[in-house]
């Protein structure tokens, strides 16, 4: 018998088919199946200045990558891999030694350099040589390896403490040549020559390392009596702020800071250093209850970017943030500014759980967050519907914080992407994990073992969706249906039947200009940087529609040309609540009327001006508007100064209003939407119309 919980998604599913946009995002390009027997982990993801990818995760027993496999030493080790922006394999590899090694980050200097940093017990094999602990019974402890561009191990440091565990830790580097270092340690840790004690179970850390001799510059430590940690971690490129995020309970210091979480539960912390590790700001972050995932990047102007779960009522800094989450998270996504000030707070989703475990940037500085998400999620007007469970998406915001768009990936099981990157090409990449079968573009991949993983490169692109949201439309003849795209890239150009149209350059098309029969619509929009991407083409059935109403005066009244049809009268764009043929006019203005018939057609009269109408025929005859149709600005000359230039749309609102201060008039139209308005030009007695159409 279904349950409640299944009837409930079908439910949703008819709700996603009937109401979502038709997506167009950029596609999957190309993909890797990486995996083995049993479990394995997508951890790191970096692109390097020679624009290769480079990966890092865990695996037990062994792990294959196209026909190259590699084996463990242990219970679970860390690979790491190279891989070309084409999608081959390039260098392939294993660290870690006979127990449970781990690995949570890696980054890439402006030279080539990687920077990796594992969790290993006793001794690991790293570059082929043993390394060893801090101790005989050291427990777990930090190896950061540097590797240079050829693949081989430059140094190796190790971290932590005699006697008891760390976890594995976050990086970071800036481009003057140092490498930053966060995560979490108990008792006593040894850090090069610095030395630092938690206060209590276990404390974060944050440490900055010389990138040439891994030398310990300075090493900092935060928390209180409970578990603290830090789970991310990023750094200007000229290094002057070091930013920090993590989990606290109760309360917790950062030199003379302090916080006090909800409760005593777990509350996220966020926070800047300088150059010289002193503490530049702090915030708190949560909710009443336990906050468990969050992590940070930097942009291309220097603030912090963060992504993670958000849980309702949830506060940042005290700041409320509205969240759409039942007992479940959001994703969330906040940027603070270089001085700690918050620049945009929000949170993406539905009733279902959401999560984001990544964030970058590209090149023009937009946001890319990798995460999953439960069964059904909205983003913005995207509707993300899984293939079962959870599945994994990427998402693409506006340097603004704006929706652009979101792609899911995912299959039979519980997937996630856990890592995203774009190169200098602005091309974004996936990793992360599935379970089962994943369908990724034209293939289909079926797991090893309980837990694989995949690499994919997704299209440099915008958003290609359209409204309205339907595969066919079917409209009359004549008359004023639209379907648009996303607003605000540079360049549209839509195409009929598969020939572009002249002189359409805007983001809506009108389809009243097509011919009676079926037609192919679709648009290529091209966005700063100039990757383009086709939508969807919409099948568009024309049939044959009514003429054209016309408006006619007779004193006081105001009558349409067509009869026997459905009225809806506009009297300076605001609807008058009159559905007659005929109405008695309400004052000066522009008026205009929509006809709707027994078929269901529908049609806008041309606008009528009521008011001081008188035309001087000089006046009319001096008066020229150029360029028509424009593109941008159109010109108004042979007037005088004061003269007034209104500009009304199709439905009679004013969307400009000029007065003239010499005898020719610049009308700046760049920044309204496609389609036709009404120019009423006056010197005072007498009043003209111009019809202009914006291009």
């Amino acid at each position: 018998m279904p349950t409640l919980r299944t009837r409930f998604m079908v439910a949703l599913a008819v709700a996603v088919t009937a109401a979502s946009t038709i997506v167009a995002q950029p596609s999957f390009v190309w993909s890797l199946h990486l995996g083995g027997r049993t479990f394995d982990d997508a951890r790191a993801l970096a692109v390097s200045p020679q624009n290769d990818l480079r990966l890092a995760g865990l695996f037990r027993d062994s792990i294959l990558i196209g026909t190259e496999s590699i084996l463990g030493l242990g219970n679970y080790d860390v690979f790491t891999a190279r891989i070309s922006r084409t999608g081959n394999l390039l260098m392939f590899g294993a660290l870690g030694g006979l127990y449970e090694d781990d690995i949570q980050s890696l980054v890439v200097d402006k030279d080539g350099n990687t920077y990796l940093s594992m969790r290993f017990s006793t001794e690991a094999v790293i570059g082929g040589s043993v390394v060893s602990g801090l101790g005989e019974e050291s427990g777990d402890d930090i190896a950061l390896v540097k590797v240079n561009r050829q693949g081989g191990v430059a140094w190796t440091k190790v971290f932590g403490s005699i006697d008891d565990d760390e976890g594995a830790s976050y990086l970071a580097c800036d481009s003057v040549g140092n490498v930053y270092l966060g995560g979490s340690f108990r008792s006593t840790a040894q850090f090069g020559t610095r030395q630092i004690v938690s206060k209590g179970r276990g404390d974060g850390f944050v440490a900055k390392i010389n990138g040439t001799t891994g030398n310990v510059i300075w090493a900092k430590s935060c928390g209180g009596i409970n578990e603290d940690f830090v789970s991310g971690l990023a750094v200007t490129p000229n290094g002057d702020r070091v930013y920090a995020c993590g989990v606290f309970a109760g309360v917790a210091q950062w030199d003379f800071d302090e916080l006090q979480s909800v409760d005593s539960r777990n509350d996220f912390f966020i926070m800047a250093y300088s150059a010289d590790g002193a503490n530049q700001w702090l915030k708190r972050a949560g909710f009443p209850g336990d906050d468990n995932q969050i992590t940070c990047a930097v942009d291309r102007k220097g603030d912090m970017i963060l992504t993670g779960a958000a849980r309702s009522p949830m506060t940042f800094d005290g700041r409320g943030l509205n969240v759409n989450g039942e007992n479940a998270s959001d994703l969330l996504f906040a940027r603070f500014g270089r001085n700690g000030d918050i620049k945009t707070l929000k949170a993406f989703g539905h009733i279902f759980e959401e999560t984001g475990y990544s964030i970058t940037t590209d090149t023009r500085n937009n946001i890319y967050i990798g995460g999953r998400y439960d069964s059904l999620s909205y983003m913005d007007e995207t509707a993300l519907l899984s293939v079962d469970g959870l599945d994994g998406f990427v998402l693409r915001l506006e340097e603004n914080g704006e929706f652009e768009w979101a792609v899911s990936v995912g299959g039979s099981g519980d997937d996630a992407v856990r890592c995203v990157a774009v190169d200098l090409n602005n091309v974004p990449y996936a990793f992360g994990e599935f379970e089962g079968a994943i369908t990724i573009a034209d293939k289909t991949y079926e797991s090893r073992g309980v837990r694989d993983l995949f690499l994919a490169a997704l299209e440099c692109g915008p958003n290609t969706s359209l409204r309205p949201a339907s595969n066919r439309i079917t409209i009359c003849e004549g008359g004023d249906t639209t379907i648009s795209a996303r607003a605000g890239y540079p360049e549209y150009v839509w195409s009929v039947d598969g020939a572009a149209v002249s002189g359409q350059t805007g983001h809506r098309f009108n389809l009243g200009q097509l011919a009676i029969g079926q037609h192919r619509v679709s648009v290529r929009i091209t966005e700063v940087g100039g990757c383009a991407l086709s939508s969807q083409e919409v099948l568009v059935d024309v049939v044959e529609g009514m003429a054209k109403p016309e408006i006619s005066r007779d004193g006081n009244n105001l009558t349409c040309s067509i009869e026997g049809a459905t009225y809806a009268w506009y009297r300076e764009g605001a609807s008058m609540n009159r559905t007659t043929q005929a109405i008695t006019i309400a004052g000066d203005g522009l008026y205009r009327v929509r006809v709707t018939d027994g078929s269901g057609c529908s049609r806008w009269s041309d606008p009528i001006l009521v008011g001081t109408t008188s035309v001087d025929e000089g006046f009319a005859g001096t008066v020229r508007v150029y360029p028509n149709p424009t593109q941008g600005s159109v010109f108004v000359d042979g007037i005088t100064v004061g003269t007034t230039i209104a500009v009304y749309d199709l439905l009679g609102a004013n969307v400009l209003s000029l007065t003239a201060d010499s005898e020719t008039m610049t009308i700046p139209l760049s920044d309204v939407q496609t389609g036709l308005y009404t120019l009423v030009i006056s010197n005072g007695q007498s009043r003209i119309m111009r019809q202009v159409l914006r291009r």
